[in-house]
């Protein structure tokens, strides 16, 4: 087997990645490790898990994530791997996943290891995914200032829509018309003409957000459901259950009780798969009447 066999590998796994094609992205990247231990190169066994790491967050499957993460760390360690932008991605990419299932500890143990790290010059993707864990931490204003600061970096762009898309719904999260104002129509075009499918689908969800909020609920419902079929063909059930979540406030907007309980129970199902614990708990306070928090 020679090297550019599993760099070959490596590589088409990331396109896939990069266009939401999950699973084949995880096909590729774990025959890239299968190459690596076959030859016995820690240095690409720890790259091709940092892509399996990568690729099952995005995918929604964070204990996969949780397992090849740890996995990489270990293996990492016997190699000069922690010196490059893409030991970084693959710890946050973990850290985010432990934080979002609950395992706080853990994920703040990574965060250090990362700060730890020597300085060297970031690349976006890894700004993108400092601020995807202040945000799964709770910590909006830090998020989007981490996410501004990114787009002025040049290295690593191809997180550029996903970046978009992240602060549109941020803004419409918040019902931060500045932030939508800026991100939202940008985040919609860059996501159609980069073919970057997840991040289109996210941002798509911030417009019917924003149209929600406007009371908007043809176009609400219009955008919701667009995103809610294309998280849906991507397998990203934490995303897919994020969109029902939304879709049940559109409905209890409209006084529809019965449609707003049939997504809020989706949501929850599709939450409880992940382990997500915060949004188990808001679709339980409002599966009890309580009020639909966006999140």
């Amino acid at each position: 087997m020679e090297k550019y066999d599993w760099c070959a590998h490596n590589e088409v796994s990331a396109a896939y990645q990069l266009v939401g094609q999950f699973s084949l992205a995880i096909e590729h990247a774990t025959i890239a490790l299968r190459q690596a231990e076959q030859i016995d190169n820690d240095l690409l066994r720890a790259q091709a898990l940092q892509r399996l790491t990568v690729a099952y967050y995005e995918w929604d499957r964070w204990s996969d994530a949780t397992n090849d993460g740890e996995q990489m760390i270990a293996i990492a360690a016997r190699t000069s791997f922690s010196q490059q932008n893409h030991y970084r991605w693959g710890l946050l990419a973990l850290a985010v996943a432990l934080t979002r299932m609950g395992r706080r500890d853990r994920a703040d143990q990574i965060a250090q290891q990362l700060e730890d790290l020597p300085i060297i010059l970031e690349s976006q993707y890894v700004g993108l995914f400092r601020g995807r864990l202040q945000l799964a931490r709770g910590n909006f204003a830090e998020a989007e200032q981490i996410w501004r600061d990114a787009l002025k970096v040049t290295a690593g762009r191809h997180s550029y829509p996903a970046l978009l898309a992240e602060l549109a719904e941020l803004g419409a999260r918040q019902d931060r018309r500045d932030l939508t104002d800026e991100f939202g129509a940008r985040a919609v075009d860059i996501g159609e003409r980069s073919g970057a499918r997840k991040p289109l689908a996210q941002a798509l969800r911030a417009r019917g957000i924003v149209a929600l909020a406007d009371r908007r609920l043809a176009d609400a419902d219009r955008d919701l459901a667009d995103a809610l079929q294309r998280f849906q063909e991507f397998e990203t059930r934490w995303e897919e259950a994020r969109t029902h979540y939304v879709l049940a406030s559109l409905w209890r907007r409209q006084d529809n009780a019965d449609a707003a309980q049939r997504e809020l129970e989706g949501a929850l199902h599709l939450f409880e798969q992940v382990h997500a614990v915060r949004d188990i708990a808001r679709a339980k306070a409002a599966l009890a009447g309580g009020e639909i928090r966006l999140p």
